[in-house]
């Protein structure tokens, strides 16, 4: 990862322009090949689940990893369960769209899953820009 996202170093680069550092995390997870995932989700032609939703929210949903809905489709929670969390939501007259919403891992781990520790690594320092630019509740 040669550039840990070049952005960050500049002082206050997380009160700059969110949607370019955003935009820059997602180039830079879609080539990002020493993950131990990323030769499996070219093999089986899938999307990294990089997130969605309102780019300056203060509510912030991070899951483990994306399932096989996410996967083909490149979008967090769109399976069984984001039907859940978009009931949860709506429960609380929360727009999802207001919200969001990525995952620690972003490509989705093989069926003979490795250990969580290792599939995170690859993909931690993106969550932690992530949860340092959103700085939610």
């Amino acid at each position: 990862m040669a550039n840990k996202l070049k952005l960050l170093k500049k002082e206050g680069a997380l009160n700059g322009n969110r949607k370019e550092l955003l935009k820059q995390i997602k180039d830079e997870v879609m080539v990002l090949k020493s993950s131990p995932l990323y030769a499996e989700r070219t093999k089986n032609k899938v999307f990294p689940v990089i997130g969605e939703g309102d780019h300056f929210a203060k509510i912030m949903f991070v899951g483990e990893a994306p399932g096989k809905n996410e996967a083909a489709t490149g979008r967090p929670f769109c399976g069984a369960a984001g039907k859940i969390l978009d009931e949860l939501l709506a429960s609380v007259a929360i727009d999802r769209k207001s919200v969001y919403i990525t995952n620690i891992v972003k490509d989705r781990p093989p069926l003979t899953a490795i250990h969580f520790q290792m599939r995170s690594r690859a993909m931690a320092h993106f969550s932690t820009v992530k949860l340092k630019l959103y700085s939610p509740r």
